[in-house]
């Protein structure tokens, strides 16, 4: 705090100083600045001055000079009709005794382009005048002379710095004929500049010096309540906090400050009372994170037979010492609950894997009995195909017979009126048996096709076979009959009335076999019919067993799929009862217990070491707790 007291004087006293010399350097500089500029600005007007002193000389003595000025009295043109010849140099020098500064008449060559020095007041070293000397053609002066221009600048001129203004003179036809040349020296304004910067200093020196001093009076008497407020923040920053800070009523800017330490004073005050209270809480907050640290690494380690017993918590922790220990006991009985649902989803799983695997083989006997009946009713189907083709052609014959039935009565009923025209005329017989051959003969062919049709019908063709056979005989007969009439015509007309009658029964017979005919015709043609409609109904059956059988096919792979998802069931089931065995719950725990030391948590004591000695053999009974080789299942525990 003492350096503190000394490196802030030294501060305030060197900031005040830094700030006093920037305010007399500033004014320094301002002061020079002015101070040059105004010599400067006088040198200037000197050197117009002389300049127009320069002209008046020269007007007076020549006749022909005019000079020209602005608005603010400075030369601005000199005309001159001719320059002539000058002897001598004491107008010169009387310019320059008037002035006092030097002066120069140019003339231009024009053979050299370049102009001359006719007449002026400088000596040289050696004293002699600097005429006849040429201004020089790269000189600045040379280019704004030819230009028409006046002419402000610096030069040295034998060794020595001037301001000049060289001013060209112009003749009636506007050409340059030569130059009125002024110049000031600036080694003397240079030094009345120089000995009025050295006042200056001085002046500045002696304010910063008269400044300091009254700084430093004015810090060792406005500083003193500072190093006293300075001397109390430093026994408070030692623990000193009974005594209160000294001029805090006083109205200014210290007072504000010393009320404000005041309060930090009160503050540090209560904040040592909070303090010592909040290290009595830091106490208890440690032996409680002791026991809840301890409680956690055993519920880490998976045994949830963790609990907070020992002495009780402040008032303010002890909820959650129970809530901690209904927590772990709610999540025993959670993993005891869930172990138990873990076994009973194994369970199900292999049951469902066990029902697949039977709805699996079912399903595929099933779909092999489908093949088997598939393939049977497809052969079936084609063989109904080719009955019914059968039956087509059946029908199609049926109809010829019917045809053949009808020319064969047709036939019956010539004979008739053949043998009805021979007992009308006998001179016809010979006719009439020839008609009867004939007659015989198809009849003959006639029972010969029905023979033939009433085989191919099968069983339901015995009977029309029989007809068939007895119109053969019939037709045999005939045909006997006309044989012996055609060699007993002349012997018995009663054999022909016999044979006339015998002829009625044929063709009331071929009557009853054309009826018959008929009668087959119509049952083989709704035969064709019902076996066209077995063969589409076989054929709607044997898609249907199709489409079965491919629906069979596709309940086969989601068995299979089905059968997949159990036994995965069943494994992830087995997964989660190993993993719900790796924690130590309930009578588990109680069975271990026999063989190691209790696993209870202590509540360590109220100090922080005690409760460091506490929770080591906690920690070692949990670790002893703990099975070796646990293997994942519930009888580890």
């Amino acid at each position: 705090m003492k350096y503190f007291r000394g490196s802030l004087k030294t501060f305030l006293t060197l900031g005040i100083s830094l700030v006093i010399l920037a305010i007399c350097a500033g004014l320094f500089l301002s002061f020079d600045r002015q101070g040059r500029t105004s010599e400067y600005n006088a040198a200037l007007a000197r050197q117009e001055t002389s300049l127009r002193v320069l002209v008046d000389k020269f007007a007076d003595r020549f006749d022909g000079v005019e000079m020209g000025l602005n608005a603010e009295g400075v030369v601005d043109t000199v005309t001159w009709d001719a320059l002539p010849e000058i002897e001598g140099h004491d107008l010169i020098d009387a310019v320059g005794r008037i002035s006092g500064e030097t002066a120069t008449l140019f003339a231009w060559d024009p053979a050299e382009g370049d102009f001359i020095r006719r007449t002026t007041n400088i000596i040289k070293p050696d004293g002699a005048r600097a005429v006849g000397t040429w201004l020089g053609k790269q000189n600045p002066v040379h280019a704004a002379m030819l230009r028409k221009e006046t002419f402000h600048g610096e030069a040295v001129i034998l060794g020595k710095p001037y301001y000049t203004v060289y001013q060209p003179i112009i003749s009636p036809a506007g050409d340059v004929l030569g130059i009125f040349y002024v110049g000031v020296d600036r080694s003397v304004v240079d030094a009345v500049t120089a000995e009025r910067w050295r006042l200056g200093l001085m002046l500045a020196s002696l304010a910063v010096v008269l400044g300091v001093g009254a700084v430093l009076l004015l810090l060792s008497f406005g500083l003193r309540p500072l190093r006293q407020v300075s001397a109390r923040l430093t026994a408070m920053a030692e623990g000193e906090l009974e005594t209160s800070v000294p001029h805090a009523g006083r109205p200014d800017e210290l007072g504000s400050a010393a009320r404000a330490v005041e309060g930090f004073r009160t503050q540090l005050q209560q904040a040592r009372e909070d303090e010592s209270a909040a290290e009595i809480l830091r106490a208890e907050q440690h032996r409680v994170v002791a026991a809840l640290k301890t409680g956690l690494e055993r519920l880490a380690r998976r045994d949830l037979t963790a609990r907070i017993e020992g002495a009780p918590f402040p008032p303010e922790y002890e909820a959650l010492r129970s809530d901690f220990d209904a927590g772990v006991a709610s999540l025993a009985e959670a993993m005891e609950k869930a172990n138990t649902m873990a076994e009973g989803v194994r369970m199900a799983a292999s049951q469902i894997g066990s029902t697949s695997d039977d709805l699996a083989q079912r399903v595929e006997t099933q779909a092999g009995t489908l093949v088997q009946s598939a393939t049977a009713l497809n052969s079936l189907t084609e063989t109904g195909s080719e009955i019914a083709a059968d039956v087509q052609t059946a029908d199609e014959l049926a109809m010829n017979s019917r045809r053949l039935a009808n020319e064969s009565g047709e036939v019956v009923r010539s004979a008739i009126d053949a043998i009805a025209r021979i007992e009308n005329a006998s001179e016809q017989i010979n006719q009439i048996i020839t008609a009867i051959d004939d007659i015989a003969f198809q009849t003959n062919l006639l029972a010969l096709n029905a023979g033939v049709e009433a085989s191919r019908a099968g069983p339901a063709g015995k009977g029309f076979a029989v007809v068939a056979l007895e119109v053969r005989n019939l037709a045999q007969t005939a045909a006997a009959s006309a044989q012996e009439i055609k060699t007993l015509i002349q012997s018995s007309n009663d054999e022909v009335q016999k044979g006339s009658d015998l002829v009625q029964k044929t063709g009331a017979s071929l009557r009853q076999v054309q009826e018959q005919v008929e009668s087959l015709g119509e049952l083989i043609t709704n035969v064709s019919g019902a076996v066209r409609r077995q063969t589409t109904g076989l054929t709607e059956i044997n898609e249907g067993v199709q489409q079965l059988q491919n629906t069979t096919q596709h309940n086969a792979a989601v068995v299979e799929e089905l059968n997949a998802a159990g036994q995965g069931l069943n494994n992830e089931a087995g997964h989660l009862s190993g993993t719900l065995g790796l924690f130590m719950l309930g009578a588990k725990a109680k069975s271990m217990a026999t063989s190691a030391a209790p696993a209870v948590v202590k509540a360590p004591a109220s100090d922080w070491p005690a409760s460091e000695a506490a929770a080591a053999p906690a920690r070692a009974s949990t670790i002893a707790d703990e099975p070796e080789g646990a293997t994942g299942t519930w009888s580890t525990f």
